[in-house]
C-alpha cells in the first residue's frame, strides 16, 4: 500500500503542477504573441518543447541514470526542478493581470 501511494501520489502532483503551467504558459503565449503569427509561434514552442526537449532530456536523463543509477537520475531530475522554483517567486510574471501589462513587463525582461 505505501509503494502504491509513493508511485502515484507524485504523478498526481506533476501532473497537476504540468496542468497549471500548461495554462500559464499558453495564456502568456496568446497575451504576448501578436494574432497574425500565434499559429506559428504556438507549432515552434511546441516542436522545441516535444520534438526537441523531450528526446534530448530522455538521453540526458540516461546517461545520468547510467553514471549514478535511476534513483540518483531522479533526484538530480527532482532538485532541478525544484531549482526553478525562485525563478518563478521572483519573477514579475505571476503578479501580471491583464495582456498590457504582460507585453510591458515582457519588453522590460
Amino acid at each position: 500500500m505505501v509503494a502504491t501511494i509513493m508511485v502515484f501520489l507524485p504523478q498526481l502532483i506533476g501532473d497537476g503542477m504540468q496542468t497549471i503551467e500548461g495554462v500559464a504558459e499558453t495564456s502568456l503565449v496568446q497575451g504576448l504573441i501578436p494574432d497574425r503569427i500565434l499559429g506559428r509561434a504556438n507549432a515552434t514552442l511546441e516542436v522545441v518543447s516535444h520534438g526537441i526537449g523531450f528526446p534530448v532530456g530522455a538521453l540526458v536523463a540516461a546517461a545520468i541514470a547510467e553514471l549514478i543509477g535511476v534513483r540518483g537520475a531522479i533526484a538530480v531530475g527532482w532538485a532541478g526542478m525544484a531549482a526553478s522554483i525562485p525563478f518563478l517567486v521572483v519573477s514579475p510574471l505571476p503578479r501580471v493581470r491583464s495582456a498590457a501589462e504582460w507585453r510591458s513587463t515582457a519588453q522590460a525582461i
